[in-house]
């Protein structure tokens, strides 16, 4: 029972995690303004969340914190929250560079660009990189 349950929450953060991915594209794409438009009311914003990443991983040069629309999510979703996006991404960061978080987000990075390579979505790829991939499939 112990080891289903590991392999739950496993999964479950995993698939988490890639919505997560995509997250930052659908708030863009609901929103009735262009990302260039919602880019540049934020600029300043995403320029402070930055600085902050680049405290805690160091460099900002590869996916997702080379891409402002990863900061842009924490401005929209924060926007009319108590909770500030600073908060929100410093815990966001740590979990992504501690035990964890590491191993899931450098799998579902890569099957998400695998996922996307043709131009559409292949849910097979994300499907066999989750944690106990096999398994799932069978259900």
């Amino acid at each position: 029972s112990t080891i289903a349950n590991q392999f739950e929450m496993s999964r479950m953060i995993f698939l988490w995690l890639v919505s997560l991915l995509q997250a930052q594209y659908v708030q863009a794409l609901i929103s009735t303004q262009p990302v260039s438009t919602l880019l540049q009311e934020h600029a300043e914003q995403i320029a402070k969340l930055k600085s902050i990443t680049t405290q805690e991983v160091g460099s900002i040069d590869s996916v997702p914190y080379s891409n402002d629309v990863f900061y842009l999510r924490y401005c929209l979703e924060f926007a009319d929250s108590e909770e500030d996006p600073e908060t929100a991404l410093l815990e966001n960061l740590k979990w992504r560079q501690g035990a964890l978080g590491q191993p899931i987000t450098r799998s579902a990075a890569q099957a998400v660009a695998e996922a996307t390579a043709d131009g559409g979505w292949n849910n097979d790829v994300v499907t066999a990189a989750a944690p106990y991939g096999e398994q799932i499939t069978k259900y």
